[in-house]
Parts: C-alpha cells; sequence; structure tokens
C-alpha cells in the first residue's frame, strides 16, 4: 500500500484541484477573519465579534468540496485506466480502495489546515483568541475532524464505485447539498419555541395585547427524540452544531460518526471487490 500512497501523494502535488482547494479555503478564512472584523468596526463594538463564531465555519464548504475532490481525482484512475494497471501488476483491490480513502482524509485535513491558519493568524490579531473553555474547542475540533472522515468515506465510496466520474460528481454534490439542506429543514424543527406570542387588537384605536399560546409546531416526547438522533446521525447536522460549538450528546454524534466510516468503508470495498474494472 505504500506504493499506492505515493503514487497518489505524487498525483496530488500535481493536481491543479488540490491547489485550487487550498487557496480557496485559505482565501475563506482570510474572508471570514476580515467580514467579522469589519462587522466590529461598523457596527462600534455593538457586534460581538469574536473568533468563536467563525472557528467551525468551514465544515459546510467541505462538505462541497469533498465530493467535487472525490469524483475528479479519484473517478480520474477509472477514465484513464490507472485502476486497471493497478491490477495488472498486482495490488489488491482492498489496498487501492484503503489507499484512495486515505487520499481522500488527508485532503479533506489539509483543507482544514489551510483555513485554521489564517483564522488562528490573521484572527487572533483582529479579533483576539478564542473565549470558549479550551476543552470545548478540543472537543468540537475531534468531533468535527470525524465528521469530515465521515464526509470523505462517503465520497470515496460513491467515487470508487462508479466509473464515469461526471455522474459521480453530480450525485455526489446534490447528494451532498440535499444532506445540507436536511439538516437545516431538521435544526429549524428542533428550534422551534415552546412558545409563540400572538398579538390580538382591543379596540377600534389600535390597542394591541399580546398572549404567549402553545407552539403547535414545538417537538416533543419521541418525536423529538428521533429529530435530535437524526439531527446527531447526518454529518451535515453535526457540522451545524459544531459550528456553534454545541457539545451536547457529543458521544451520541461521536458513535454515529464511526458508524458512518465503517458502514460506508465496508459497502465501498465489498462492491468494488465486485467491480467489473473495464
Amino acid at each position: 500500500m505504500n506504493k499506492l500512497l505515493s503514487a497518489n501523494f505524487a498525483r496530488l502535488k500535481k493536481s491543479k484541484i488540490f491547489w485550487i482547494c487550498m487557496v480557496f479555503m485559505f482565501g475563506y478564512g482570510v474572508l471570514a477573519v476580515i467580514n467579522q472584523y469589519r462587522s466590529a468596526l461598523l457596527y462600534d463594538g455593538r457586534f460581538d465579534a469574536t473568533l468563536d463564531a467563525i472557528f467551525f465555519t468551514h465544515i459546510p464548504i467541505l462538505g462541497l468540496l469533498l465530493p467535487a475532490f472525490c469524483s475528479l481525482f479519484l473517478g480520474t484512475e477509472y477514465s484513464d485506466g490507472t485502476i486497471r494497471n493497478k491490477l495488472i501488476v498486482g495490488h489488491l483491490r482492498t489496498s487501492i480502495y484503503l489507499s484512495n480513502l486515505i487520499t481522500a482524509v488527508l485532503f479533506a485535513l489539509a483543507m482544514c489546515v489551510a483555513y485554521f491558519l489564517p483564522i488562528c493568524i490573521l484572527g487572533t490579531l483582529l479579533l483576539g483568541w478564542l473565549t470558549t473553555e479550551l476543552l470545548t474547542v478540543l472537543t468540537v475540533l475531534i468531533g468535527s475532524t470525524l465528521a469530515i472522515i465521515a464526509i470523505s468515506c462517503i465520497c470515496t465510496m460513491l467515487s470508487m464505485t462508479n466509473q464515469n466520474k461526471t455522474v459521480t460528481a453530480i450525485v455526489s454534490m446534490m447528494g451532498m447539498l440535499a444532506l445540507q439542506i436536511l439538516a437545516v429543514v431538521v435544526m429549524a424543527k428542533i428550534d422551534a419555541p415552546e412558545m409563540i406570542d400572538l398579538v390580538t387588537f382591543t379596540d377600534s384605536m389600535g390597542g394591541m395585547a399580546t398572549e404567549s399560546i402553545p407552539n403547535p409546531m414545538f417537538l416533543t416526547g419521541a418525536k423529538r427524540t428521533l429529530y435530535e438522533f437524526f439531527f446527531d446521525f447526518l454529518p451535515t447536522g453535526q457540522g451545524l452544531q459544531y459550528l456553534e460549538m454545541i457539545t451536547v450528546r457529543m458521544w451520541q454524534k461521536l458513535l454515529c460518526s464511526l458508524f458512518i466510516i465503517s458502514l460506508t468503508t465496508g459497502i465501498g470495498l465489498s462492491l468494488f471487490q465486485r467491480k467489473d474494472i473495464k
């Protein structure tokens, strides 16, 4: 597998999409800091501009970059006949799959580093260091890393089991976008307030009265538990929680990520073992 990884790393260094994504993530980090700093200046201190608010905003972006990278970088191995050649010279299918998976994971981690560089350096200079407790930050960092690895595993599975990289790119990117939207919808359901204010007019002169009434959209009982589990299970749902450094049900989120990593890797390996490589 070492030779396969070395070959992948050599390709990665020459890959245009890799360097484009690196520059994009670095620029996104710079832009996030500057935008936060400008907001603080614009509102003259009334806006709470902290580094905490932007420290983990890279996760949803990576959810869209990873499908593009995996489908194009890994899909090229099919179109160029590289996978067939690897099999001819005696490499095992398991080794080929796992080496590509490791490459995808390292790509994702490299994107994180590209984002954190301006966030930590420029962000500290302009906004000051984090105000959140270090243990909370480290917990979220571990959880977000596992969520990103889970997304990498999903994208690798799709890319390694479909020889048409164009179809794979469309399916994986649209799929991740759908998961992002689904996570936002689920979050809105969970965050619905228990009580809502009802404004009524008391007389013809425009007098108004406000009354708090139960919100029919507020989730309770087993239904709320189910929605919370689904929100924790989705890597995109985890990303939205980590963005705000939410650490409730942390063990559940970590176990869900590990389950997705194991499941998608197992399914991907099984399908790739039986795939007819043309």
